[in-house]
């Protein structure tokens, strides 16, 4: 009984404190930008229908006023997963994403590593969710194994299965001693 009753006492002094609307201080112009949501040192799991797709950690997370961009500034590792295992690690600087197309653009000193120790590395990545298309637009270097290849654009198709390489392609396959010497038996 005591505690309500100074519960209540603190609340009808906090009242009497405040001066009265009048007093208050105008509200913000229409014309300011709605405050977005941001996190400092954010990991975030991206499931779907219970199975883990990615794991991503970034440095600072801010999401628009409208919830339909989240931006993920400093990303030391973000990893995607198939079939719960690891299949890519990947650093960047940013990654933009927009929540209602699905889409999504990857920039700044960006490193993708395969779970098998290949590598790719690009200044800039975007992903269609429409077109399923992953596009490497301002070049792209990848190494698979002892192999190398460079292009100043790259398009990975995924619903065609193909990759669309573009502009000063180049592509180094390191062989093996164990090939036949010309002439010899095969």
């Amino acid at each position: 009984m005591l505690a309500a009753a100074l519960v209540a006492g603190a609340i009808v002094g906090w009242h009497a404190r405040r001066p009265p609307p009048s007093a208050l201080a105008p509200a913000p112009a229409a014309t300011q930008p709605p405050a977005s949501v941001a996190v400092r040192e954010a990991a975030l799991v991206l499931r779907h229908q219970g199975e883990k797709q990615a794991e991503v950690t970034a440095d600072r997370v801010e999401v628009s006023a409208d919830a339909r961009f989240a931006h993920f500034r400093g990303i030391p590792r973000a990893t995607i997963y198939r079939d719960g295992a690891p299949v890519l690690h990947l650093r960047a600087r940013e990654i933009v994403l927009d929540r209602r197309t699905q889409d999504f653009t990857v920039r700044g000193d960006i490193e993708i590593l395969s779970a098998q120790g290949d590598r790719m590395l690009a200044p800039e990545a975007r992903w269609s969710a429409a077109r399923r298309t992953l596009t490497f637009p301002r070049g792209v270097e990848v190494k698979i194994g002892r192999h190398r290849l460079r292009a100043a654009r790259l398009v990975v198709d995924l619903a065609l299965e193909a990759l669309q390489l573009e502009g000063d392609v180049d592509v180094t396959f390191t062989l093996d001693d164990s090939l036949p010497e010309p002439g010899g038996p095969p």
